[in-house]
């Protein structure tokens, strides 16, 4: 058999289930109804906040006029009534739904369920704190005041609780890739998007920023708040926002409640007075005539106005403000980053470049000891004779002093691998000062979620060390090592003209000059030394002199080619060393410069890479 307990726990039930469905049919009108129902759909859902303030108010004014009056004073009998607090009760029981309206239409399918299941626990809440209070409490009033704080507060905080696990389990749209000004345009125009009243619309909209803004502001400011107590507050607020919503759902339900049991029978006369609906309905019909009568002479209100407003409103909160600010602060640390970048890796890239020189330059020391070794050999000697008088062997000889000391030697090798080093290292520092930057920008970003707004997070791959190689290398036009030959031929046309302006070298040609005297008295000496020898003639006379003459010849001219190199051979060697040692220095400042160049060009990459990081400064 049902008892009175359960019949009242099932009513109450049905009631709550009935007010839950009421409510989602009003968010639906919202969306579809002309501006015309807006009032009435705002007006139906003020009844029962209207009814559940109205009991409250009420309650304690009659305690305080029981109280303080005696039971046959006028002023108790005016005031007992409640009529003008009542009827006054009725406008802000509109505003009341008006919020309740706006909450209920962000709700989710999942929280429409909530929202009904918790209409089933309120009205077994609600009669279980009566049962506890009814020896405490008056019978008339016992209703009243478990609904007045306990149950009020226990159903606040259960629905909170079950709104905050609702998140939790099913989460809510990342949205930490828009800046604030776009989530505002965005959420503004998707909550607009399907009201047929521009005025709904326009509701809709700041009640979606409502709802989405602080989970926004969350996302972005939470995780860069160090301080406990500081973000334990922050929680709080956060929280506070659901839980508004929470007591406006308690509120409608508890007056659905409190509507219920005013039209149960009355326990004491005293309470009896116009039923609540007569003063709400005569109360709110005014209302209602009262804006139909505004709105006929065109005093509305102004829905793009109100958007502009909360839109405003919202741009204003935003607690990523100091997003510029900080974005300027991290491209100059990260400019300065590859500033500081460049001059290591520069300085790292001469050293190489110098001990890359020293390598190529003993290489051709050694080439020119090869070299002197054929100047001042018997080919070269004869070479050196005939270049007096053939500009051709003139020129066979430059060639061979820069093929054997510069080429055949190594010193090339030496130098366009120390080139092609010295490039590599500038491309990898740079590169690797780049990524670093990019590290730095992500831990920031990591921390600081607000610089979503000012960062482009998609563009942090791009300055990995390999990808950044490639489009710096690419982007390069002339790199060192490409650069580097024009510089070995120049170096080595230089010392060979160095050299040709010696005193060293001219007296060496001008020696090479007087040995063809020398070597023409020679061959008189020894065409009679071999008639001495071959006579008495014969027939092999004339061969046996030709054959004492070359041999002759032969000896002699080793004899001056050795006397030419005990001459000038060192001091030959020291000019050519000394010349070689002062193109390196010049080659060392050639160089430097190209180095320099490719340095500024690769940093140049660099910013460029990193500044494709950070939003372009726009208007908020």
């Amino acid at each position: 058999m049902v008892t009175p307990a359960a019949r009242r726990v099932a009513a109450l039930g049905l009631a709550g289930l009935a007010a839950v469905g009421v409510l989602k049919l009003a968010t639906l009108g919202l969306l579809h109804l002309d501006c015309l129902w807006l009032a009435p759909l705002i007006a139906v859902l003020a009844w029962p906040l209207w009814a559940y303030r109205s009991e409250q108010v009420m309650f304690v004014r009659r305690l305080l006029l029981a109280g303080a009056t005696t039971d046959s004073a006028k002023l108790r009998r005016w005031l007992w009534r409640g009529t003008a607090v009542q009827t006054l009760g009725v406008l802000t029981a509109m505003l009341w739904a008006g919020l309740l309206l706006m909450a209920a239409a962000q709700l989710a399918t999942l929280q429409w369920v909530i929202l009904a299941v918790d209409a089933a626990l309120l009205a077994a809440l609600s009669p279980a704190m009566r049962h506890l209070l009814r020896h405490e409490v008056a019978p008339q009033f016992v209703d009243t005041v478990a609904r007045s704080r306990p149950v009020l507060l226990i159903n606040t905080l259960l629905l909170t609780l079950l709104f905050v696990v609702h998140d939790y389990h099913v989460g809510f749209a990342d949205t930490r890739t828009l800046s604030w000004s776009e989530l505002v345009a965005w959420t503004l125009q998707s909550g607009q998007a399907d009201a047929a009243c521009p005025t709904a619309a326009a509701l809709l909209g700041v009640s979606a920023l409502a709802s989405q803004l602080p989970r926004h502001a969350a996302l972005l400011y939470l995780p860069g708040v160090a301080d406990l107590q500081l973000k334990l507050l922050a929680w709080l607020v956060l929280l506070a926002v659901t839980g508004f919503g929470a007591y406006l759902f308690t509120r409608c339900l508890l007056g659905v409640q409190a509507l219920f049991d005013a039209w149960a029978p009355r326990l004491a006369s005293a309470a009896a007075g116009p039923r609540p609906g007569r003063i709400f309905g005569w109360t709110s019909l005014a209302l209602l005539l009262l804006v139909g009568l505004l709105a006929t002479l065109g005093l509305r209100l102004d829905a793009a106005a109100l958007g502009q407003g909360a839109a405003q409103l919202a741009r204003v909160t935003n607690p990523c403000a100091r997003g510029p600010d900080q974005a300027r602060d991290l491209r100059v640390q990260a400019q300065g980053q590859l500033d500081t970048a460049s001059l290591v890796a520069l300085g790292e890239a001469m050293h190489t470049v110098d001990r890359g020189l020293d390598r190529a330059f003993a290489a051709a020391e050694t080439g020119i000891e090869t070299y002197l070794d054929w100047y001042f050999s018997f080919v070269g000697n004869y070479t050196r004779l005939g270049a007096l008088v053939i500009p051709d062997l003139d020129q066979q000889m430059r060639k061979r002093f820069t093929a054997q000391v510069f080429s055949e030697s190594g010193f090339e090798q030496q130098v366009l691998r120390l080139g092609t080093e010295a490039d590599g290292q500038l491309l990898d520092r740079m590169a690797l000062a780049a990524q670093s930057a990019g590290q730095g920008l992500a831990k920031h970003l990591d921390v600081q979620p607000c610089l979503l707004e000012v960062l482009r997070p998609n563009v942090l791959p791009g300055l990995q060390r390999d990808k950044l190689r490639v489009v710096m290398s690419a982007a390069i036009t002339l790199p060192l090592a490409r650069a580097v030959p024009p510089l070995v031929v120049r170096a080595g046309e230089a010392v060979l003209a160095r050299a040709a302006a010696r005193q060293t070298m001219r007296a060496a040609a001008s020696a090479a000059g007087a040995k063809v005297t020398q070597r023409g008295a020679s061959v008189l000496l020894s065409a009679s030394a071999a008639g001495s020898v071959c006579a008495p003639g014969g027939p092999l006379a004339l061969a046996c002199a030709t054959v004492a003459g070359v041999v002759t010849w032969l000896g002699v001219d080793m004899a001056l080619m050795a006397v030419d190199e005990a001459l000038f051979r060192q001091s030959l060697r020291a000019d050519l060393l000394e010349d070689l040692q002062a193109q390196r220095q010049q080659l060392r400042d050639e160089l430097q410069s190209q180095l320099e160049q490719s340095m500024a060009d690769y940093r140049s990459q660099a910013g460029r890479s990193v500044d494709r990081v950070f939003v372009p400064a726009r208007d908020s």
